[in-house]
């Protein structure tokens, strides 16, 4: 069940198993009267502003920042375990031979270990896309520096910036890759010289590979991100400098933008109603069977505007 922006739904009577009740942060509301929640449950989201509709879900009470963000909103990560992901990324960006990661980042924090982007569950290996904040460079010697890192169907590249280029101001961070050519950095608009690039040379042929979702908040070494993450852009191809900075609406191949503008303002209400509830199941030969209110399951409110 999907809840888009703006809508409301009020329902008497809800059981969900084995599935999950996706609700925009700028629904208008999502009320049950007696409902059972097996599994996943509710999860809030974030709109793609693009027509592929690409969402993500909102997970462990990250916060909305209406006003806060580079670009109007942007979500407020708290360091300890939010995220938001999309999960159906795996079928858009495996296989493009180019890509484009465009990001406004402001951290709580310089001099940390904090992930900012990553593409499967983590690993501790910089292979698959990921971009996160590396207090100590493994490769370049390089200090508060920046990580990122591809893999494709050649294998992986992964990089490391400059040193002292972790910041509590507002940065804006593009990852830039195009098959037979190298990852590139952008910060502020400019190429970063780079301290590391390996394990090879500079070249990397081939297709995206390794992709599971896309994770916005962690990174490959488990480490989640503390501060705002605002304006985030995914492009099929390799952007030049004069388009990375500052982010121009309207260009070709724009294949998910999450503004991430949204007031987190949808008002959800889960009221124990037990004569409301049953849950219905059908039995090989087809025969309804019917059970009513099932033990504490039906008895517990919930709201939170």
């Amino acid at each position: 069940m999907i809840i888009e922006e703006g809508g409301s739904i009020d329902i008497f009577g809800l059981a969900v198993v084995n599935g999950a009740v996706r609700i925009n942060a700028d629904a208008a509301g999502f009320n049950v009267f007696g409902g059972l929640f097996v599994e996943e449950g509710t999860t809030e989201t974030g709109t793609d502003s693009t027509d592929n509709r690409h969402v993500v879900n909102v997970y462990n009470g990250l916060g909305w920042e209406p006003s806060g963000g580079q670009t109007a909103g942007a979500l407020r990560f708290d360091g300890v375990d939010d995220t938001a992901e999309d999960e159906s990324a795996a079928a858009y960006l495996n296989g493009l031979t180019a890509l484009t990661v465009s990001l406004w980042l402001k951290s709580d924090v310089a001099g940390s270990n904090c992930g900012i982007l990553f593409s499967r569950a983590p690993t501790g290996a910089d292979e698959e896309l990921g971009i996160r904040y590396d207090k100590t460079g493994a490769f370049g010697g390089g200090t508060n520096l920046i990580k990122a890192s591809i893999k494709t169907t050649s294998g992986y590249k992964q990089i490391e910036s400059t040193s002292n280029v972790q910041t509590t101001d507002w940065q804006h961070v593009a990852l830039v890759w195009e098959s037979s050519g190298s990852l590139k950095l952008y910060i502020n608009g400019n190429l970063n010289a780079l301290s590391y690039e390996g394990p090879e040379g500079p070249a990397l042929t081939g297709g995206i590979s390794g992709i599971e979702k896309l994770v916005l908040g962690q990174g490959t070494k488990g480490n989640y991100w503390a501060g705002l993450i605002d304006d985030v852009r995914i492009y099929n191809w390799a952007l030049s400098a004069d388009d990375i900075y500052p982010p121009t609406d309207g260009l070709s191949g724009l294949v998910s933008h999450w503004k991430l503008d949204e007031q987190g303002s949808c008002n959800i209400m889960i009221v124990a109603a037990p004569s409301n509830s049953a849950i219905v199941a059908w039995s090989a030969e087809g025969v309804a069977e019917k059970w009513g209110p099932s033990a504490g399951a039906f008895f517990r409110s919930i709201q939170r505007q």
